[in-house]
Order: C-alpha cells, then sequence, then structure tokens
C-alpha cells in the first residue's frame, strides 16, 4: 500500500499480504464512522503488516466466519489504536469487549498476532469497554487452536487479553 491516510474499511477473504510499499506511513482511519479497518470474512493465508489502524466504531482488525473460517492469518507490527470509538455508557449490555484491537469470530486455526501496539483510551469519557485482544470461540464451533500472541503493547481497555463463550471448555 502506497503511503498516506485511507478512509475506508478493507475487506479481504482470500490469500494475500497487505503492507505498506515502502515510500512512508499508511494509516486506514474509520473516522468514527466505520465499523472495522479491516474486516477478514474467511480465507487463509493472510500477511497484515506494519501499517496503523484507528478510530473504528467496532475492532480494528476482526477476523470472523462469515462461510469459511479465517486460519492461518498473521497481524504483526500494527498500530491499533482508538477503537470502540462509538461506546455510550455503562449499560453493560453496551460493553464491548469484543470490539477490540483484534477480534477473531470462530475463527480457524493458527491466528498469530505479534509484535503491535494495541491502544485504547485510558481515560476521558467515556473511556470504553474494548480489550486489547479478543477470541470468540465455544464447543459448538471451536477455533481450531494453534494460535500464536506474543510481543505486543497493550494499553487501556476492558481486559488486555480476553474470550467467550464463558462456562465452554
Amino acid at each position: 500500500i502506497h503511503t498516506g491516510t485511507y478512509q475506508e474499511q478493507v475487506n479481504l477473504d482470500k490469500q494475500l499480504t497487505i503492507r505498506p510499499y515502502g515510500d512512508g506511513a499508511v494509516t486506514v482511519d474509520g473516522e468514527c464512522q466505520r465499523e472495522h479497518g479491516l474486516y477478514i470474512g474467511g480465507g487463509s493465508g493472510m500477511l497484515i503488516r506494519d501499517f496503523t489502524i484507528k478510530r473504528t466504531v467496532g475492532a480494528s482488525v476482526l477476523m470472523e466466519n462469515s462461510g469459511s473460517p479465517p486460519s492461518d492469518v498473521t497481524i504483526d507490527g500494527m498500530t491499533l489504536q482508538d477503537f470502540d470509538c462509538a461506546w455510550s455508557g455503562d449499560d453493560p449490555s453496551s460493553w464491548g469487549q469484543f470490539r477490540g484491537g483484534v477480534a477473531a469470530w470462530y475463527t480457524g486455526s493458527n491466528i498469530t498476532i505479534t509484535n503491535n501496539t494495541i491502544r485504547h483510551r485510558t481515560s476521558g469519557s467515556p473511556y470504553g469497554s474494548a480489550d486489547g485482544i479478543w477470541f470468540k470461540s465455544n464447543d459448538a464451533n471451536p477455533s481450531g487452536g494453534g494460535h500464536y500472541i506474543a510481543g505486543n503493547t497493550i494499553i487501556g481497555g476492558w481486559d488486555g487479553i480476553g474470550g467467550e463463550e464463558e462456562g465452554s471448555p
């Protein structure tokens, strides 16, 4: 991707690598109007590296099974900030743990999340309730395992790393 600020949501569902071209910084800015900066709805073999995603309504990066579970996905060296920017209160039904820096819903195996800076609001109103990294799976929809999470700096938010479904082995 060439240098610049892109005000959009990027949707992916096939094998590819996304990284800066080498001519400067790359930012995807959701402007607190787009649900995600990067949406991965299926496919495998993706490498996402070395750019910034900021100001998304939901997760900066959302991976979910929309017919085929994403697997073998690497998120590395990213700066993910100001996600969950529309959080609106203290009512537990509106809590946004799943609107994290990286959120993985019923993915396949081998999700790698390494060397990222994930920054959520730490003060002000509202400071939000999203997790830095969040996984969802259950007995009926297991994630596939083999995930690797290391070297990330997570600042602010609710939990650094969280998940659901509670009570499901």
